[in-house]
């Protein structure tokens, strides 16, 4: 009787933790989607105002409008593989004063952007662990006495490193050059027009087979961007340590 009592409240704590852990990764995913990205499309449309594309506001990208930012697949993406990717800023390259650095500009201001917010939670999370507000050493400890504050407390420490890593990985993949990602929009500088009105025509397909594609290599857990978090990320994280 006693090996059953344990059992089931063994599956009572894990059960705890999964649907914690869950729900910090749905607000994580939700705080990029309808925080972050829409800065970072923001950003992106005031560069291109910046560079002479005056029509960049009356087309609606200079808002701050998270639907206006919103990709279902990007916010899939964010959610299974921790890669987070916006709907494209419609910005029109001919009518920049210098189409090829303005092009370079805003490609490279995403990912900038993206590791600007990993740095910012990260720091959050460490100021908190040096106040001593992650006092638990366990995820065990915090469900032996488990009651709502516990629960509202392992999904905040869930929510922050997985928003961490979001933000750390949509850094690193939006420098691949290729779409939908940020870095995508340097191949205008070299693909024919027939060829990105082929791209923009099968976005759809596009997506689709970039989260697959990611989903089973590299975005697979302890895949590539698990060991490029690791090996990249400590180093950098032992810099924000020291000013914190």
């Amino acid at each position: 009787m006693y090996e059953l009592i344990t059992i089931f409240q063994d599956y009572t704590d894990n059960m705890g933790a999964f649907i914690t852990s869950s729900i910090g990764c749905f607000i994580a995913t939700a705080i990029f989607v309808f925080l972050i990205a829409p800065v970072h499309n923001f950003i992106q449309a005031r560069f291109a105002l910046g560079f002479g594309d005056e029509n960049i506001k009356k087309r609606g990208y200079l808002t701050l409008n998270p639907f206006k930012s919103f990709n279902w697949f990007g916010a899939l993406s964010a959610l299974l593989l921790k890669i987070g990717y916006t709907s494209h800023v419609g910005y029109k390259r001919s009518r920049f004063y210098h189409p090829t650095v303005g092009t370079l500009v805003i490609a490279f201001s995403g990912p900038v952007f993206y590791f600007l917010c990993y740095l910012v939670v990260y720091t959050i999370f460490h100021s908190l662990l040096q106040a001593g507000f992650f006092g638990v050493d366990s995820v065990r400890m915090v469900f032996e006495d488990a009651n709502v504050i516990t629960y509202v407390y392992h999904s905040f420490i869930v929510t922050l490193q997985f928003l961490g890593r979001i933000c750390f990985f949509s850094a690193v993949c939006n420098l691949i050059p290729m779409f939908p990602f940020d870095m995508g929009d340097v191949l205008m500088l070299f693909l024919r027009p027939s060829w990105l009105k082929a791209i923009g025509n099968n976005e759809l397909l596009i997506s689709l087979g970039f989260l697959l594609l990611f989903f089973f290599t590299i975005g697979a857990p302890g895949g590539f961007l698990d060991s490029l978090y690791s090996d990249v990320g400590t180093p950098i994280r032992l810099i924000v340590e020291l000013f914190t």
